[in-house]
């Protein structure tokens, strides 16, 4: 590689340093690292260089002369001297790789970072449904790679129809960063950016976290942004050129697998209604703490593996587990949790989503449709 060159490499494969000194997603790379399947790395040659790269068939490997924009170095510069960073824009604009490069650049430069992922339908830490905040200790590769410190339940992949936990749930993870000893928050959101929902969420999330700077990368979001100008600082960036598009069904197959992999911990338990706040849509709560609601009137299928949240009293989200069914004779839910939290849970948030054990996402529940006429469990005259 040529001093300034780029590659652009997806994996799966394995990379090792031979010569000279390069950066992967803006990382000093010093031994050889593994891109697992479907990953994306930026290589940026800081001075000629020589790697050694093992691909497969599956593998994506391409030189550049840029990878990303020049100004997006500028931004990072830029943005090392505020607290409150608000990152947004369309699908694949980009947002994650520019979070990536900026939280490892202000990790260099001896930062304490945190980043709030509030992109439920494409989290990078944590499962989706939720908004997350990590403080990476060192230079990551990807930002899955962050552990998540706390989350906050939203129970749904998209933020439509959930406008109100979205912004409540970005506030408390930023506060939550800040009350880590983190000096600057990375936040990260999804890429609803078109439709008044779109500009009713970013300008309600504008006014709850009082972001220092807004970075808007890409033309999709060039509206909202001056929107943004008249009270707050705003960056505009352009997008990486050639950026690799996930379609519909590589997003659902990824949110599989990070469901499936959250999923894999939770065991078979119950927990007690009476011992616990049901918080969700009113009828559906309603008939579940109801017995002879319920048997009368809902259709247990229509809720089978809705997704669940089990919270704390202080209503901090402990784990997120699944309905998978309930005796209402026994006043029981029967759950797929993590059996460590289950003692500590007092109150129940229900998601909107139904999501098989092993990730396959089964849809959206519509209330109206959980209720249906079981005669057989009317009283009889």
């Amino acid at each position: 590689m040529e001093k300034e060159e780029w590659i652009v490499v997806k994996g799966s494969c394995s990379i090792r340093p031979m010569k000279g000194a390069v950066k992967i997603n803006c990382m000093s790379l010093r031994s050889q690292i593994h891109i697992p399947n479907g990953m994306v790395g930026l290589i940026e040659a800081l001075e000629p260089s020589e790697l050694e790269v093992s691909i497969n068939e599956h593998s994506f490997l391409e030189k550049r002369k840029e990878a990303v924009p020049k100004e997006w170095f500028s931004a990072m510069d830029e943005i090392k001297d505020a607290e409150k960073i608000m990152v947004i824009g369309a699908l694949d604009s980009g947002k994650s790789t520019f979070i990536l490069f900026s939280s490892n650049y202000l990790i260099e430069n001896n930062v304490r970072v945190a980043i709030v992922d509030a992109d439920v339908g494409q989290s990078d830490i944590g499962p989706p449904t939720l908004i997350s905040v990590g403080i990476p200790s060192s230079q990551v590769l990807f930002l899955s790679d962050i552990p998540p410190l706390s989350s906050y339940f939203v129970g749904d992949t998209s933020p439509r129809g959930n406008l109100l936990p979205m912004v409540v749930g970005t506030k408390k993870m930023v506060d939550k960063a800040f009350e880590h000893g983190a000096k600057i928050v990375l936040i990260n959101t999804t890429g609803m950016v078109f439709g008044g929902p779109a500009l009713a969420l970013k300008l309600f999330k504008l006014e709850a976290v009082s972001p220092d700077i807004v970075v808007g990368i890409g033309e999709e979001v060039k509206r909202l942004i001056d929107l943004f100008s008249s009270t707050t600082r705003v960056i505009h960036l352009p997008k990486p050129r050639g950026m690799l598009i996930k379609n519909r069904l590589q997003r659902i197959s990824r949110r599989k697998t990070l469901f499936s992999k959250a999923f894999k911990k939770l065991n078979h338990t119950t927990v007690d209604i009476r011992d616990v706040k049901l918080i969700g849509d009113l009828q559906i709560v309603e008939a579940l703490s109801n017995p002879s609601i319920f048997k009368a009137f809902v259709d247990i299928k229509k809720i089978e593996y809705l997704l669940v949240g089990l919270h704390n009293r202080r209503l901090e989200l402990l784990d997120i587990g699944l309905l998978l069914g309930v005796d209402p004779d026994n006043y029981q839910l029967k759950l797929l949790a993590n059996t460590n939290v289950v003692d500590q849970t007092r109150i129940i948030k229900l998601g909107r989503l139904r999501v098989m054990p092993d990730g396959t996402e089964l849809g959206r529940v519509n209330p109206q449709s959980v209720f249906s006429i079981n005669k057989a469990s009317l009283p009889q005259p």
